[in-house]
Protein backbone atom coordinates (compact mmCIF):
# COMPACT_ATOMS: atom_id res chain seq x y z
CA UNK A 1 0.00 0.00 0.00
CA UNK A 2 1.63 3.21 -0.76
CA UNK A 3 -0.10 6.97 -1.21
CA UNK A 4 1.32 10.51 -1.97
CA UNK A 5 0.00 14.04 -1.60
CA UNK A 6 -0.09 14.40 2.68
CA UNK A 7 1.51 17.18 4.13
CA UNK A 8 2.58 17.08 8.01
CA UNK A 9 2.82 14.60 10.42
CA UNK A 10 0.23 11.18 9.91
CA UNK A 11 -0.59 8.86 12.48
CA UNK A 12 -1.41 5.10 11.78
CA UNK A 13 -3.72 3.33 13.78
CA UNK A 14 -5.58 0.04 13.78
CA UNK A 15 -5.88 -3.05 15.52
CA UNK A 16 -2.10 -4.48 14.96
CA UNK A 17 -0.12 -1.35 15.20
CA UNK A 18 -0.43 2.26 16.52
CA UNK A 19 2.47 4.53 15.76
CA UNK A 20 2.62 8.44 14.82
CA UNK A 21 5.31 9.70 11.82
CA UNK A 22 6.99 12.57 11.78
CA UNK A 23 7.94 13.84 8.69
CA UNK A 24 11.10 15.64 7.64
CA UNK A 25 9.53 18.76 6.38
CA UNK A 26 6.51 20.43 4.73
CA UNK A 27 6.01 19.52 1.42
CA UNK A 28 4.31 16.58 -0.09
CA UNK A 29 4.73 13.10 1.97
CA UNK A 30 5.03 9.27 0.32
CA UNK A 31 3.94 6.77 2.91
CA UNK A 32 4.74 2.97 2.01
CA UNK A 33 2.56 0.53 4.21
CA UNK A 34 3.85 -2.94 4.92
CA UNK A 35 1.93 -5.65 5.97
CA UNK A 36 2.58 -9.54 6.61
CA UNK A 37 1.18 -11.24 3.56
CA UNK A 38 -0.04 -14.31 6.14
CA UNK A 39 -1.52 -12.44 9.25
CA UNK A 40 -2.28 -9.58 7.34
CA UNK A 41 -0.68 -7.67 10.44
CA UNK A 42 1.13 -4.15 10.05
CA UNK A 43 4.94 -4.64 9.81
CA UNK A 44 6.50 -1.72 8.57
CA UNK A 45 6.20 2.03 7.74
CA UNK A 46 8.56 4.26 5.44
CA UNK A 47 7.86 8.00 4.11
CA UNK A 48 9.54 10.42 1.73
CA UNK A 49 9.40 13.71 1.49
CA UNK A 50 9.67 16.97 0.61
CA UNK A 51 11.07 19.83 2.51
CA UNK A 52 8.81 22.92 1.50
CA UNK A 53 5.66 23.15 0.79
CA UNK A 54 6.81 23.66 -3.25
CA UNK A 55 9.18 20.31 -2.86
CA UNK A 56 7.55 17.49 -4.25
CA UNK A 57 8.04 13.34 -3.67
CA UNK A 58 5.44 11.10 -5.36
CA UNK A 59 5.98 7.24 -5.42
CA UNK A 60 4.76 5.16 -8.45
CA UNK A 61 5.16 1.67 -7.47
CA UNK A 62 7.33 -0.58 -4.81
CA UNK A 63 8.73 -3.76 -4.86
CA UNK A 64 8.78 -6.09 -2.13
CA UNK A 65 12.05 -8.16 -3.18
CA UNK A 66 12.47 -10.63 -0.58
CA UNK A 67 13.12 -13.65 -2.68
CA UNK A 68 16.76 -12.62 -2.86
CA UNK A 69 18.19 -10.37 -0.69
CA UNK A 70 14.99 -8.42 1.66
CA UNK A 71 14.97 -5.42 0.10
CA UNK A 72 12.08 -2.98 -0.82
CA UNK A 73 12.41 -1.00 -3.75
CA UNK A 74 10.68 2.43 -4.31
CA UNK A 75 10.58 4.25 -7.74
CA UNK A 76 9.00 7.80 -7.90
CA UNK A 77 8.93 11.22 -9.08
CA UNK A 78 10.72 13.90 -6.98
CA UNK A 79 11.88 17.85 -7.23
CA UNK A 80 13.22 20.33 -4.58
CA UNK A 81 14.78 19.46 -1.77
CA UNK A 82 13.72 16.04 -0.74
CA UNK A 83 14.22 13.62 1.83
CA UNK A 84 14.22 10.04 0.80
CA UNK A 85 16.07 7.86 3.87
CA UNK A 86 12.92 8.23 6.61
CA UNK A 87 15.62 7.73 8.96
CA UNK A 88 17.27 10.88 8.56
CA UNK A 89 16.37 14.79 8.50
CA UNK A 90 19.06 15.39 5.92
CA UNK A 91 17.68 16.56 2.95
CA UNK A 92 19.11 16.47 -0.61
CA UNK A 93 19.12 19.82 -2.97
CA UNK A 94 17.84 18.94 -6.77
CA UNK A 95 19.11 20.60 -9.44
CA UNK A 96 16.02 22.34 -11.43
CA UNK A 97 13.64 20.00 -12.95
CA UNK A 98 11.90 16.98 -12.13
CA UNK A 99 13.76 13.59 -11.13
CA UNK A 100 12.82 10.07 -11.48
CA UNK A 101 14.50 8.07 -8.67
CA UNK A 102 14.65 4.63 -7.36
CA UNK A 103 15.51 3.84 -3.82
CA UNK A 104 16.25 0.44 -1.98
CA UNK A 105 15.43 -0.48 1.79
CA UNK A 106 16.80 -3.59 3.86
CA UNK A 107 13.52 -4.85 5.20
CA UNK A 108 15.56 -7.38 7.71
CA UNK A 109 17.04 -3.95 9.42
CA UNK A 110 14.78 -1.40 8.22
CA UNK A 111 16.75 0.50 6.83
CA UNK A 112 17.61 2.91 4.03
CA UNK A 113 20.31 1.73 1.95
CA UNK A 114 20.89 3.77 -1.29
CA UNK A 115 18.72 6.23 -4.42
CA UNK A 116 20.22 6.33 -7.64
CA UNK A 117 18.43 9.06 -9.81
CA UNK A 118 17.88 7.08 -13.41
CA UNK A 119 15.88 10.22 -15.37
CA UNK A 120 15.87 14.43 -15.31
CA UNK A 121 12.95 16.06 -16.92
CA UNK A 122 14.53 20.02 -17.01
CA UNK A 123 11.79 21.99 -18.93
CA UNK A 124 8.01 22.56 -18.46
CA UNK A 125 7.30 21.21 -21.31
CA UNK A 126 8.75 17.55 -20.26
CA UNK A 127 8.16 15.23 -18.34
CA UNK A 128 9.44 11.98 -16.80
CA UNK A 129 7.67 9.18 -14.98
CA UNK A 130 8.34 5.88 -13.61
CA UNK A 131 5.62 3.43 -13.53
CA UNK A 132 6.54 -0.22 -12.24
CA UNK A 133 9.74 -1.47 -11.13
CA UNK A 134 11.36 -4.88 -10.99
CA UNK A 135 14.51 -7.03 -10.40
CA UNK A 136 17.02 -9.28 -11.98
CA UNK A 137 19.91 -10.97 -11.94
CA UNK A 138 20.75 -7.83 -14.56
CA UNK A 139 19.57 -5.10 -12.06
CA UNK A 140 16.42 -3.58 -11.25
CA UNK A 141 14.17 -2.72 -13.90
CA UNK A 142 11.73 0.26 -14.11
CA UNK A 143 9.16 1.35 -16.62
CA UNK A 144 8.21 4.37 -16.88
CA UNK A 145 6.70 7.15 -19.83
CA UNK A 146 8.01 10.32 -20.86
CA UNK A 147 7.58 13.29 -22.88
CA UNK A 148 9.66 16.29 -24.74
CA UNK A 149 13.32 16.26 -23.95
CA UNK A 150 15.17 14.14 -20.42
CA UNK A 151 18.14 13.06 -19.52
CA UNK A 152 18.74 9.29 -18.50
CA UNK A 153 21.49 8.30 -15.92
CA UNK A 154 21.76 12.36 -15.24
CA UNK A 155 24.54 12.26 -12.84
CA UNK A 156 26.71 9.23 -14.08
CA UNK A 157 26.88 8.70 -18.29
CA UNK A 158 24.31 10.77 -19.36
CA UNK A 159 21.80 9.96 -22.23
CA UNK A 160 19.58 12.52 -23.40
CA UNK A 161 16.22 11.87 -25.63
CA UNK A 162 13.80 13.60 -27.25
CA UNK A 163 10.16 11.66 -27.28
CA UNK A 164 8.70 10.83 -30.60
CA UNK A 165 5.22 11.44 -29.76
CA UNK A 166 3.35 12.83 -26.95
CA UNK A 167 4.02 10.57 -24.49
CA UNK A 168 6.56 7.72 -25.28
CA UNK A 169 7.79 4.56 -22.58
CA UNK A 170 11.14 3.45 -21.45
CA UNK A 171 12.48 0.49 -20.38
CA UNK A 172 15.84 1.04 -18.28
CA UNK A 173 18.36 -1.25 -16.15
CA UNK A 174 20.52 -0.26 -13.48
CA UNK A 175 22.91 -1.94 -11.91
CA UNK A 176 23.03 -0.55 -7.84
CA UNK A 177 26.40 -2.10 -7.27
CA UNK A 178 27.93 -0.01 -9.78
CA UNK A 179 25.26 2.59 -9.71
CA UNK A 180 24.97 2.76 -13.74
CA UNK A 181 22.85 2.18 -15.95
CA UNK A 182 23.12 -1.14 -18.39
CA UNK A 183 20.46 -0.82 -20.93
CA UNK A 184 17.87 2.00 -21.97
CA UNK A 185 14.94 0.92 -24.70
CA UNK A 186 12.16 3.55 -25.73
CA UNK A 187 9.72 3.69 -28.02
CA UNK A 188 7.32 6.34 -28.57
CA UNK A 189 3.88 6.09 -30.97
CA UNK A 190 3.98 8.72 -34.40
CA UNK A 191 0.65 8.89 -36.33
CA UNK A 192 -0.78 5.64 -34.59
CA UNK A 193 2.26 3.61 -35.10
CA UNK A 194 4.73 2.81 -32.39
CA UNK A 195 7.78 3.51 -33.34
CA UNK A 196 11.07 1.37 -31.45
Amino acid sequence: LSDSGQIGSVSVTGPNFNSSVATGGAGSLGIISLFDRCSGGFTQLFTMSGTLPSDNVAIGDILVDDTVSNRLLVVGSASGNVILNPLSTTSIALPAGVHTFVSMFDLGSASYLSSIFLGLALSNSSYISAKEVSTSILGVTVVGNFKGTVTFDPYGNPITISSLGNGDFFVATFDFFTNSLTSLSTFGRVNGSFNF
